[in-house]
């Protein structure tokens, strides 16, 4: 199924004129600013947010390919069932279908 997200890699970009820090495609369009609401201590907790959500798809990607991967393996998936809950729950929560 294609994604209705921005097409990806995506990357943290420079500042905006506000020094929002720019989550951006490949392609140049804006995926998201981080802000850090005017408090230079936030400026950290800022950076760190960008750089997660710029890693998004490739974290969904791994984690689809990580769930599909345990599910070839027979007579494991027992062992792996807190994890596997855990994989699909994320999955189903980036993707929006659990809303």
């Amino acid at each position: 199924m294609k994604s209705k997200c921005t097409p990806e890699p995506w990357g943290v970009g420079g500042l905006d004129r506000n020094e929002q820090r720019r989550v951006i495609a490949e392609n140049g369009r804006l995926v998201a600013l981080c802000a850090h609401e005017g408090v230079g201590s936030l400026v950290p907790e800022m950076e760190a947010n960008a750089i997660l959500i710029a890693a998004a798809p490739d974290l969904l990607a791994a984690c689809k390919d990580v769930d599909e991967a345990i599910e070839k393996m027979p007579g494991q998936v027992d062992i792996y069932t807190g994890v596997t809950d855990r994989l699909k729950a994320a999955i189903i929560k980036a993707e929006g279908k659990g809303q």
